[in-house]
């Protein structure tokens, strides 16, 4: 078949694009080095079925850097990605399922907490706080759950904000001070330390 007439409308329409800017690229050792490593849906030209491949392969150059050669090999991964989204749904399934009582357990939490306030019994309050954070903690992981799907689909989303690391770390001492009370942790903070991260 030809590039232009065979193989590209061939592709799937959500993967043309990309693909066609990828292999053009091939041709120049600067940018590609030659290699191609790609994954993409084609149409089947009977009965229209959409499978996935994996095509991977090496563009040979001359002492020039003129291409002389491509020689590529395609498999299908169409199960192999079925898999994949099954396993991206089911984490998806759990991570919004398990939000309905993290939410419902908040709310628990913070009912004997504005008590606990009002009575000014400290040390409560101090236990109800720390299970407040663990909560916000079980809630962050259930997103991390779901940045897995997105991370595979390529769409995962990073919220980079500047802190001071130095007060993450005496949140995990306190922590770990209600866990572990038999133990004495020694944390020297001298300085600010800011840094970026999600």
């Amino acid at each position: 078949m030809s590039y232009e007439n065979g193989f590209l409308p061939g592709l799937h329409p959500d993967d043309r694009e990309r693909i066609g800017n990828i292999i053009p690229n091939l041709y120049n050792l600067e940018v590609s080095n030659g290699d191609y490593d790609v994954e993409y849906r084609i149409i089947g030209v009977k009965g229209e079925k959409i499978r996935w491949v994996r095509a991977k392969g090496k563009v040979f150059f001359d002492d020039d850097n003129t291409p002389l050669r491509f020689i590529d090999s395609v498999s299908d991964i169409t199960d192999k990605k079925r898999e994949e989204q099954r396993k991206n749904d089911f984490i998806g399934m759990v991570s919004h399922e398990l939000k309905t009582p993290i939410t419902s357990l908040k709310a628990y939490i913070q009912m004997p907490y504005k008590a606990a306030k009002n009575g000014f019994d400290h040390s409560t309050l101090a236990a109800l706080a720390q299970a407040d954070k663990q909560v916000k903690k079980m809630t962050n992981m259930i997103n991390g759950f779901l940045n897995i799907s997105r991370l595979e689909s390529g769409n995962l989303h990073l919220t980079i904000n500047e802190f001071n690391i130095t007060n993450l770390i005496q949140e995990v001492i306190e922590d770990l001070k209600l866990t572990a009370p038999a133990h004495t942790i020694c944390f020297e903070n001298t300085q600010i330390l800011m840094v970026n991260g999600d």
